[in-house]
């Protein structure tokens, strides 16, 4: 839990960026019913402004904590969040996290490998889970059908088993 009073009076620049941080979660998972009365040109002053609040809480994350406060879902929220509600609405309905999803899956095929070309490595990554996931399909496809096959006949042999007393 953080104190206001005690974090402002020790620390105003990290209350700052508390208050940073927080205007822009509850535009981006919160405030949308706030948005309904206002027009096009004020809801996108809201969306820049919870842009730079992102944007500025980061840069007080690198400048005063250093670089290892600033992981990898932080720097692609602050940098696509803006674009991604332009493109899709408010990502209150679209919040699925789809950035820790992404990333980690992309922790899975990194692990504690260092990789020269990280954009390459990820994407033929990205291209085998998909080749994988089509075999998977298919062969439970087959198979399914290998099994519907191997019931229906085993289940003639039961009818002829039946009406011949065996």
């Amino acid at each position: 839990m953080i104190l206001h009073d005690v974090l402002q009076e020790n620390c105003p620049e990290a209350f700052d960026a508390w208050l940073h941080l927080r205007r822009a979660f509850l535009h981006y998972c919160c405030s949308h019913d706030w948005y309904d009365h206002l027009d096009a040109g004020e809801k996108d002053k809201a969306r820049v402004d919870a842009k730079v609040s992102m944007r500025t809480y980061a840069e007080f994350l690198e400048s005063k904590l250093g670089i290892q406060y600033c992981p990898i879902n932080l720097r692609l929220l602050t940098v696509h969040s803006y674009e991604q509600e332009i493109q899709t609405g408010p990502i209150k309905h679209t919040l699925e996290f789809w950035v820790e999803r992404a990333i980690q899956r992309y922790k899975k095929w990194v692990k504690d490998r260092v990789v020269l070309k990280p954009d390459i490595f990820l994407r033929n990554c990205y291209l085998l889970e998909c080749a994988l996931n089509v075999v998977s399909v298919e062969r439970d496809f087959t198979f399914g059908c290998m099994r519907a096959c191997v019931l229906t006949a085993v289940e003639d042999v039961n009818i002829q088993k039946d009406w011949w007393g065996w």
